[in-house]
């Protein structure tokens, strides 16, 4: 069953043509008529060792993995390898022409070639096997945030001679106390994706956590996706920018859900950051060491995540400065830190799953079920 959803989803346009894109150089290769045994082994050689390494990187880590995980990987490597392939035949042809008997107006064309199958047949959403929840505005108030629905605003008027719009109130006070202690013994919690289209980690994202989803969902840990389309008011109540073009990339991002609230989310927010830095240094207190120490061991810390090439002096300066320039220094440092993990941040699997505790998560509704 896997195996026939796998081939429906590669059957999709998209991946058919840049398959087709793949094949130009080595076809021209193999039918030259004064290409040698050499030259034809080497047509051959350059995409297998493309796909291999491909196939490769992930394979020690796929074993013994079920069906459904690793049909969705094939999926991935699909998009990789073609990705290679087309890198492969685009410099293939500009260094050989001249051998081949081409100009540059057939580079030019294989490169518009691959310019419009991308914008005509861009990769699909996904579409394999998955336990992720897709949620509307009122699924989400009704499930992630447990809040009764919202009042509806009716553009009826009345019948006098200023028109005025009606309000129509949903939830009463009964309501509002279900949905109050349905809350406080709500045992679920809800991984979301808040998801864009345009945005390739994003998709990426989906992927990885449709398999999380089937591995890991239970009857207290449930995985959903949001998007802009379906939930605007939630992308609007967390101030998340949607735009493509904004400076600030928000999305993708996950957000973990518990009780109505949110718990915990990635990449984190400096208020995230902050309090962690905060509470760690509490602890470190109590374990006996110096502020000056704490500062110290935060500079280090964080120089480590740091790119090569940045001065590794810089966090020494202020060092013996009063409480007020430390506090200030803090806060830069804070940014600082949340700014970069907006582009940098761990995206793979097993991070999400230590970010976030779910495997003990989903292994407590694992026993509620047996």
């Amino acid at each position: 069953m896997a195996g026939q959803n796998l081939v429906q989803r590669l059957a999709h346009p998209h991946y058919i043509a840049n398959g087709l894109l793949s094949l130009p150089l080595p076809l021209l290769l193999i039918f030259a008529t004064d290409a040698g045994l050499q030259v034809r082994c080497l047509s051959f050689a350059g995409p297998m060792l493309l796909v291999a390494l491909v196939l490769l990187r992930d394979g020690s880590r796929e074993a013994g993995k079920n069906s459904i995980v690793l049909s969705i990987q094939l999926q991935t490597n699909t998009e990789l390898v073609t990705w290679n392939l087309r890198i492969f035949n685009l410099f293939g042809l500009l260094f050989t022409r001249n051998w081949l008997g081409l100009g540059r107006i057939h580079v030019g064309a294989y490169l518009l070639a691959w310019l419009v199958v991308s914008f005509v047949f861009p990769q699909p959403p996904y579409l394999g096997p998955s336990k992720m929840i897709h949620f509307d505005t009122l699924s989400f108030d009704e499930d992630v945030l447990i809040i009764p629905p919202m009042t509806k605003f009716s553009s009826e008027t009345t019948n006098s001679t200023t028109s005025e719009a009606k309000i129509t109130e949903i939830s009463s006070d009964s309501t509002a106390d279900d949905y109050g202690k349905r809350r406080e013994t709500s045992d679920v919690w809800y991984v979301v994706l808040f998801h864009v289209e345009w945005s390739r980690k994003s998709r990426e994202l989906e992927m990885t956590l449709a398999r999380m989803s089937n591995r890991l969902a239970s009857s207290t840990l449930s995985f959903g996706v949001v998007t802009p389309e379906s939930t605007p008011q939630i992308f609007y109540d967390l101030d998340l920018s949607t735009s493509v073009t904004s400076s600030f990339q928000d999305l993708p991002l996950i957000a973990l859900y518990h009780r109505g609230e949110l718990v915990d989310r990635l990449p984190k927010n400096a208020q995230k950051i902050a309090l962690e830095r905060k509470e760690r240094r509490e602890e470190m207190r109590r374990q006996g060491w110096s502020s000056k120490s704490l500062r110290e061991g935060e500079r280090k810390r964080e120089r480590k995540k740091r790119t090569e090439g940045a001065d590794a002096g810089d966090g020494d300066e202020g060092s013996e400065s009063g409480s007020g320039t430390d506090e200030s220094e803090d806060e830069r440092e804070v940014q600082s830190i949340a700014a970069r993990q907006r582009y940098e941040w761990d995206r793979t699997q097993g991070s999400i799953e230590r970010a976030f505790g779910l495997n003990a998560k989903s292994k407590a509704g694992s026993k509620y079920e047996k």
